[in-house]
């Protein structure tokens, strides 16, 4: 038996001899180039990162790093560079959010690259640049995570902050502040929009955050008015009237003085005139010196006048101011009996 073995073993090396192959040779055939690992974790900024890598180069040799799968668009940009001999830098981009996977970069002399229609998806090609694996030089297998959870946006509720109705000259603006309430489970509040009814008389809407501007049409009708609705994916349409304003020019009280029983009313008319000779449109405010005194229950703007009731609260005397937009009438006392 033992020369049995002794005999196949004296024929297997003599048929190596006679075909020219022997061990060392066909270990160097199998030979590889070097690869580098890597891991890059995707952000909402594209990443950049160097990797050097050995290679079978030589300073002066132009190369090229060629992106497998060729059909990915996560990497925006790679280029690889001799540092010294037998060393490469691969540089590359890794687009911002990008999906999990894994490319490699594989390094090869600059012409090796070729251009070769490849499949984007099932029913899409396109042209991309490849190598053969007998032009590779050094590779880089590039890792990707993205641990980003998708961000819920939705809002409960919206609330206006600013007081209404809003009041804009002709051709100008008005800011309307706005506070979004995000929905139960969300992880922040959906985006704030806004929509106009009628552009003759509010040309254009801004939203910058939680604050809309409103932006007067420049031959808007005075005392024209329309709706501007506020909407957040989730939440309830908000309106709120939009008014271009008729300004007063003057305005005074008929009577200096007026008296009111306890829990009874008086009507304070005030006179008033506009560049148009129509009514006033513009915000109506209505202030007391002593508050406790009396209270308005109602405010009438009409053609040529405003009217304001008031309702006795205790007795005492007051001074009641009213302004209308920028333009503010003289005091009128009012004595509680």
């Amino acid at each position: 038996m033992n020369s049995f073995k002794k005999y196949v073993s004296l024929v297997l090396a003599a048929a190596l001899v006679l075909t020219g192959i022997n061990v060392t040779d066909a270990k160097a055939e199998t030979a590889k180039y070097e690869t580098k690992e890597v891991t890059v974790a995707a952000s909402s900024a594209a990443v950049t990162t160097t990797v050097a890598v050995k290679a079978d180069v030589k300073v002066g040799d132009d190369l090229v790093a060629v992106v497998s799968p060729a059909a990915t668009t996560v990497v925006e940009s790679k280029e690889a560079k001799v540092v010294t001999d037998g060393s490469v830098d691969v540089t590359f981009t890794v687009a911002k959010n990008a999906t999990a996977q894994t490319v490699v970069l594989n390094v090869c002399k600059k012409g090796a690259e070729k251009s070769e229609v490849v499949s984007t998806s099932a029913v899409t090609t396109a042209k991309a640049t490849v190598v053969d694996e007998k032009d590779v030089l050094a590779a880089v297998k590039v890792t990707i995570t993205n641990d980003s959870k998708e961000v819920v946006k939705k809002t409960k509720k919206i609330t206006v902050k600013t007081a209404t109705p809003v009041y804009v000259k002709q051709n100008g603006k008005a800011t309307v502040k706005v506070n979004l309430t995000k929905a139960s489970g969300a992880d922040e509040a959906a985006a704030l929009k806004a929509t106009i009814k009628n552009k003759k008389v509010v040309k254009s809407v801004t939203v910058n955050g939680n604050k809309v501007v409103i932006n007067a049409a420049k031959k808007a009708t005075k005392g024209s008015s329309t709706i501007v609705t506020l909407k957040s994916e989730g939440a309830s349409n908000v309106k709120v009237k939009v008014f271009v304003k008729n300004p007063a020019k003057k305005i005074k009280a008929k009577k200096a003085k007026a008296t009111v029983k306890k829990k009874k009313t008086v009507k304070v008319t005030y006179k008033t005139t506009t560049a148009d000779k129509k009514k006033v449109v513009d915000k109506i405010t209505v202030t007391f010196s002593k508050k406790k005194v009396v209270k308005a229950t109602k405010t009438k703007v009409k053609k040529g006048q405003i009217v304001v009731t008031l309702k006795g609260l205790k007795k005492g005397t007051t001074k009641v101011t009213l302004k209308a937009g920028s333009k503010k009438a003289k005091a009128v006392k009012v004595t509680v009996k």
